[in-house]
């Protein structure tokens, strides 16, 4: 088993070898979401070609990619709207909710989602 991953990651989507995506800064914001409880994050959208950003036509690829990894994070952990605080950008290919670990896990699965990274304000002239 993995050092880096998670108690109990003998199934989870988050070991390096189910995830191949999967990056140490997750672990980090894992680790940051168990300690708050729930955080601000900005979740970033792939479009349905696969690339990130804004497509020919994106409003309405954005608006359906961003559709599709609410509604499926809802139904599958049984989260409320309000509770998640969403609010879906319309130019930029990402949604920013607040979630807990088991929304951040189930988040982190779907191939829609680019990344996760915590909605957090950084100083001018940070890296």
């Amino acid at each position: 088993m993995n050092a880096d991953a998670p108690p109990g990651a003998k199934d989870s989507p988050l070991r390096t070898t189910a995830a191949p995506g999967f990056k140490s800064a997750d672990l980090s914001l894992l680790n940051r979401i168990r300690s708050a409880g729930r955080l601000p994050v900005i979740v970033r959208l792939r479009s349905r070609s696969g690339q990130s950003g804004i497509q020919e036509n994106g409003e309405v690829t954005l608006s359906a990619t961003q559709k599709v990894v609410i509604d499926r994070l809802l139904r599958s952990t049984d989260s409320k709207p309000e509770a998640l605080a969403i609010k879906a950008f319309e130019i930029t290919p990402a949604v920013a909710m607040h979630i807990n670990e088991q929304e951040f896990i189930e988040l982190i699965s779907y191939p829609e989602v680019l990344d996760i990274i915590e909605d957090a304000a950084v100083p001018p002239g940070a890296p």
